[in-house]
């Protein structure tokens, strides 16, 4: 399984990827937990700024069952296994629920370092309908391209590959975004983020 896959690799230096895709990342009970709770958001939801186009966003509580969750030991300890051996931590970045209707995209773009050291972003999508694709170019200068199945989560380490969410023509893709770190002191960009953010 993905999650092993690490451990095989002679990882020495603890220098994570800057993507990562991991399939069925939750058990199936934890999918469906999540995907009954954020169906409370969904009239919450507003349009998002950003790289984003036609996004909709809502905050999720951190007194809620889907934030316990993600930020669980259980779940740390994947995301360090998935990292190399990273030691990361959650973020204290708000969690958000994110729905990707028809004409949603985001174009293409390096997410901006929100802490001194650069934090992971983390996508985990909850259903996805659609045909949109998620797409990076890596460091060899590929293109990778992936219609990303329910269940899965990608990792992004900031300011590290370009990367964009093609427009939906038809369908809806729901996930959930929140961050990890490895370190809390923050850049001047976090508070300028947060002022942007739709959920405010």
């Amino acid at each position: 399984h993905g999650l092993d896959s690490c451990e095989d690799e002679g990882v020495v230096d603890r220098v994570a990827p800057p993507v990562v895709y991991e399939k069925d990342f939750l058990s199936q009970a934890d999918l469906e937990l999540v995907a009954h709770q954020v169906s409370k958001l969904r009239k919450k939801v507003k349009k998002d700024h950003s790289f984003a186009h036609n996004r909709l966003s809502a905050m999720i509580s951190p007194a809620s069952k889907v934030f316990t969750l993600f930020t669980s030991q259980q779940v740390q300890d994947k995301l360090r296994r998935l990292l190399g051996g990273v030691m990361v931590s959650p973020a204290d970045y708000p969690m958000e629920f994110r729905v990707y209707p028809v004409g949603a995209e985001m174009t293409w773009h390096k997410d901006d370092m929100l802490y001194v050291e650069p934090q992971y972003e983390l996508i985990y999508t909850i259903s996805n309908t659609s045909d949109s694709r998620t797409e990076w170019i890596d460091e060899a200068g590929t293109l990778h391209s992936h219609w990303v199945e329910p269940n899965s989560l990608i990792i992004v380490r900031a300011e590290s590959l370009e990367h964009r969410v093609t427009p939906v023509k038809d369908g809806e893709r729901s996930i959930v975004k929140y961050v990890y770190t490895t370190n809390y002191a923050k850049t001047p960009l976090f508070a300028e983020i947060m002022e942007q953010a739709p959920w405010r």
